[in-house]
Protein backbone atom coordinates (compact mmCIF):
# COMPACT_ATOMS: atom_id res chain seq x y z
CA UNK A 1 0.00 0.00 0.00
CA UNK A 2 1.65 3.17 -1.07
CA UNK A 3 -0.23 6.33 1.43
CA UNK A 4 2.15 9.43 0.54
CA UNK A 5 1.54 12.75 -0.81
CA UNK A 6 4.17 15.42 -1.02
CA UNK A 7 3.86 19.20 0.83
CA UNK A 8 5.79 22.47 0.73
CA UNK A 9 7.36 22.30 3.75
CA UNK A 10 6.90 25.42 5.44
CA UNK A 11 9.46 28.44 5.02
CA UNK A 12 7.84 31.21 7.21
CA UNK A 13 9.40 33.11 10.28
CA UNK A 14 7.42 31.04 13.14
CA UNK A 15 6.12 32.90 16.48
CA UNK A 16 8.70 33.19 18.95
CA UNK A 17 7.12 30.88 21.56
CA UNK A 18 5.26 27.10 21.56
CA UNK A 19 4.10 25.48 23.91
CA UNK A 20 1.85 22.47 24.68
CA UNK A 21 0.44 20.54 27.61
CA UNK A 22 -0.71 16.90 28.09
CA UNK A 23 -3.69 15.96 30.03
CA UNK A 24 -5.42 12.52 31.26
CA UNK A 25 -8.84 12.49 32.38
CA UNK A 26 -8.71 16.50 33.01
CA UNK A 27 -5.64 16.17 34.99
CA UNK A 28 -2.15 18.06 33.47
CA UNK A 29 0.27 15.22 33.65
CA UNK A 30 3.02 17.42 31.78
CA UNK A 31 4.20 20.68 30.05
CA UNK A 32 6.72 22.18 27.96
CA UNK A 33 7.85 25.02 25.63
CA UNK A 34 10.21 26.44 23.98
CA UNK A 35 11.44 29.72 23.53
CA UNK A 36 12.49 30.70 19.84
CA UNK A 37 15.84 32.99 19.86
CA UNK A 38 16.62 32.80 16.25
CA UNK A 39 17.81 30.51 13.08
CA UNK A 40 20.35 27.52 13.92
CA UNK A 41 23.99 27.28 11.34
CA UNK A 42 22.87 23.39 10.99
CA UNK A 43 20.07 21.54 9.10
CA UNK A 44 17.42 19.66 10.63
CA UNK A 45 17.56 16.37 12.44
CA UNK A 46 18.89 13.49 9.71
CA UNK A 47 15.57 11.71 9.20
CA UNK A 48 16.29 8.20 7.45
CA UNK A 49 19.91 8.11 9.02
CA UNK A 50 19.03 6.40 12.08
CA UNK A 51 15.68 3.64 12.57
CA UNK A 52 12.57 5.04 13.44
CA UNK A 53 10.44 2.54 15.42
CA UNK A 54 6.91 3.11 15.54
CA UNK A 55 3.84 1.63 17.45
CA UNK A 56 0.47 1.01 15.19
CA UNK A 57 -2.11 0.37 17.24
CA UNK A 58 -5.45 -0.06 15.45
CA UNK A 59 -8.60 -1.08 18.06
CA UNK A 60 -10.82 -4.18 16.77
CA UNK A 61 -14.20 -2.44 15.57
CA UNK A 62 -16.25 -5.06 17.36
CA UNK A 63 -18.28 -4.80 20.28
CA UNK A 64 -16.51 -6.82 23.17
CA UNK A 65 -13.00 -7.30 21.33
CA UNK A 66 -11.56 -3.95 22.36
CA UNK A 67 -9.25 -5.74 24.21
CA UNK A 68 -7.60 -7.90 21.07
CA UNK A 69 -6.96 -5.09 18.42
CA UNK A 70 -7.18 -5.46 14.45
CA UNK A 71 -3.47 -4.47 14.13
CA UNK A 72 -1.02 -3.72 17.57
CA UNK A 73 3.24 -4.08 15.72
CA UNK A 74 6.22 -2.95 16.81
CA UNK A 75 7.43 -1.71 12.82
CA UNK A 76 11.26 0.26 11.70
CA UNK A 77 10.43 2.54 9.29
CA UNK A 78 12.39 3.68 6.18
CA UNK A 79 12.27 7.47 5.50
CA UNK A 80 12.64 8.16 2.10
CA UNK A 81 12.00 11.43 0.19
CA UNK A 82 12.88 13.24 2.92
CA UNK A 83 12.54 17.53 2.55
CA UNK A 84 12.80 19.87 5.65
CA UNK A 85 12.36 23.67 6.39
CA UNK A 86 14.95 25.80 7.92
CA UNK A 87 15.63 24.90 11.68
CA UNK A 88 14.68 27.64 14.55
CA UNK A 89 16.66 26.57 18.14
CA UNK A 90 15.75 28.15 21.90
CA UNK A 91 15.64 27.70 25.22
CA UNK A 92 13.04 24.62 26.41
CA UNK A 93 11.60 23.93 29.16
CA UNK A 94 9.37 20.49 30.24
CA UNK A 95 7.93 19.95 33.34
CA UNK A 96 6.24 16.18 33.79
CA UNK A 97 3.97 16.30 37.24
CA UNK A 98 3.75 13.76 39.93
CA UNK A 99 0.86 11.37 39.45
CA UNK A 100 -1.22 9.40 41.96
CA UNK A 101 -1.84 6.41 39.78
CA UNK A 102 1.24 6.75 37.33
CA UNK A 103 5.22 6.46 38.38
CA UNK A 104 5.24 9.76 35.95
CA UNK A 105 8.44 11.07 38.34
CA UNK A 106 10.71 8.62 36.68
CA UNK A 107 10.13 10.35 32.96
CA UNK A 108 11.71 13.46 34.82
CA UNK A 109 14.12 14.68 32.41
CA UNK A 110 17.72 14.78 33.99
CA UNK A 111 18.91 17.88 31.73
CA UNK A 112 17.49 19.80 28.70
CA UNK A 113 19.59 20.47 25.79
CA UNK A 114 18.07 23.05 23.25
CA UNK A 115 14.80 23.03 22.00
CA UNK A 116 14.25 23.03 17.73
CA UNK A 117 11.20 24.11 15.50
CA UNK A 118 11.19 22.85 11.96
CA UNK A 119 8.74 21.35 9.26
CA UNK A 120 9.82 17.76 7.41
CA UNK A 121 7.65 15.54 5.26
CA UNK A 122 8.83 12.00 4.13
CA UNK A 123 7.67 8.99 2.09
CA UNK A 124 6.90 6.17 4.57
CA UNK A 125 7.22 3.18 2.03
CA UNK A 126 9.16 0.53 3.27
CA UNK A 127 8.30 -0.54 6.85
CA UNK A 128 10.09 -3.76 8.54
CA UNK A 129 7.54 -5.84 10.99
CA UNK A 130 9.97 -6.21 14.30
CA UNK A 131 6.87 -7.51 16.35
CA UNK A 132 3.65 -8.67 16.36
CA UNK A 133 2.12 -7.55 19.80
CA UNK A 134 -1.05 -9.05 18.82
CA UNK A 135 -2.00 -11.76 22.10
CA UNK A 136 0.38 -9.97 24.10
CA UNK A 137 -0.11 -8.53 27.71
CA UNK A 138 0.76 -5.27 29.34
CA UNK A 139 4.11 -6.26 30.15
CA UNK A 140 4.64 -7.84 26.61
CA UNK A 141 4.47 -11.06 27.54
CA UNK A 142 2.45 -13.76 25.71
Amino acid sequence: MDMTSGFQTVQRVPDRYFGASVAVKDRRVSKGHVQLSGLTNGSAAPFGSRSIVALRHFPSMYEGQHDQPAIFELVRLQAENVQASRVWEGDPALTIYDSPIEPLATLKPQRIGRGWRYSIAMTNRSNHLLRDLRGTTSSGEK
